[in-house]
């Protein structure tokens, strides 16, 4: 059957092989010099030993490590190629996509297949905003933290397996921004890698509760429940497409054999489920809180009457890139502000300030209007 490329196996990591054998029972018996150790392990009454290189800058490391391999691949009776591959990825959080939806060799359309890494790479973006954030949100816009951008940048891409369409999201769990390094250096907190995973761990165990129930509640009160959980509007949409592009899903977390965690969160999606994962992650879009904005627009209600002002305002405002009718109420007692904005509305003239946007149904409110400036007229005036 062939080995691997000789190169590939002398890039393994001494730490991900101990926790590769670890994992499967294998114990340190003794140390062999001080470059090697020797693990032992009991399979069906025979004993088995292998030497292991511990030091990657040893001389004859990469000689050690291929005739390590060689004796694992015999004692497990696998292949070399899917053995070096665990190797290889014992260092990560392993995130998997894996579509049913592909033939007898593996393969799914094209679109789809282009579709589902996008997703993929969509749920993870979401799940790290959640474990950047003081605390977990319905919705996420607008701009991402410094430290989600750098996580994104260190995942990479493992290969898919033979007889299946899987996708691979290889996750360091010892990521460390560098805005982190003291703080994971001190002990008080876990590597942004291994939060990230753990809170997409985590969303996952309370999407599988929340479909279960929305059976016989409905979306809205299951999914408002496990925001907390790190369940947000996008990643529910993410889900969506996952379950729709891939004719249902399953989507897993294998930790690191490295550094292992209890548990491995596991999500079957049906294809159904997109629909409610669709319908929640509008009710969460509609419930969270839009972060502050700068609206600019005109004013299109609003009672003129400087006795009769009560502050309450509509405006035509350009949101989220188109325009809507957005509900204000300004304070009625600062005479300057009301003189101003009557003054506004009388002339057409556009006006520009600060709040946060919520929203109330379908209708748009903007709470603590401040900094009000009237704009000079422009060409579209």
């Amino acid at each position: 059957m062939g080995t691997p490329n000789r190169h590939v196996i002398r890039a393994l990591s001494p730490r991900a092989v101990v926790g590769y054998l670890r994992s499967r029972g294998w114990e340190k018996k003794r140390d062999f010099g001080t470059k090697a150790a020797v693990f032992g392990v009991s399979i069906d009454g025979v004993e088995h030993e292998l030497l292991v290189p511990v030091a990657h800058q040893a001389h004859d490391y990469g000689q050690v490590m291929e005739v390590m391999v060689e004796d694992l691949v015999k004692i497990e009776d696998r292949s070399p190629y899917e053995l070096v591959s665990d190797l290889g990825m014992a260092a990560f959080d392993v995130i998997r996509i894996r579509s049913p939806d592909a033939d007898d060799i593996g393969s799914v359309r094209l679109i789809a297949g282009v579709e589902l890494h996008e997703h993929a790479r969509d749920l993870v973006l979401h799940a790290a905003n959640a474990a950047a954030a003081k605390r977990p949100r319905a919705v996420w816009r607008g701009r991402r933290a410094e430290e989600v951008d750098d996580y994104l940048a260190a995942l990479r891409l493992g290969q898919s397996q033979r007889g299946s369409f899987v996708i691979s999201l290889l996750s360091p769990w010892d990521f460390i921004p560098v805005s982190e390094r003291d703080q994971v250096d001190m002990g008080f907190v876990d590597p942004f890698g291994r939060r990230a995973t753990k809170m997409l761990g985590r969303a996952l165990e309370a999407v599988k509760k929340a479909l279960q129930e929305a059976a016989t509640k409905g979306v809205e009160e299951p999914f408002e429940a496990i925001v907390k959980d790190g369940v947000s509007a996008n990643l529910c949409q993410a889900l969506a497409h996952i379950a729709r592009d891939g004719e249902g899903a399953d989507v897993s977390i294998r930790w690191s054999l490295t550094q292992p965690e209890q548990g491995e969160p596991l999500l079957r999606l049906a294809r159904e489920d997109a629909q409610s994962l669709t319908e929640a992650a509008r009710r969460l879009a509609e419930a969270e809180p839009l972060s502050e904005v700068e609206v600019q627009g005109h004013i299109t209600s609003l009672n003129e009457e400087a006795r009769a002002f009560d502050g309450v305002t509509t405006i035509d405002a350009l949101v989220e890139g188109r325009m809507r009718r957005v509900n204000v109420t300004f304070a009625k007692d600062d005479a300057k502000l009301r003189d101003a904005l009557i003054d506004a509305f009388k002339y057409r003239k556009r006006i520009s300030f600060t709040g946060e946007l919520t929203r109330e149904g379908r209708r748009l409110r903007l709470e603590n209007p401040r900094d009000l400036t009237v704009l000079p007229p422009s060409d579209e005036d």
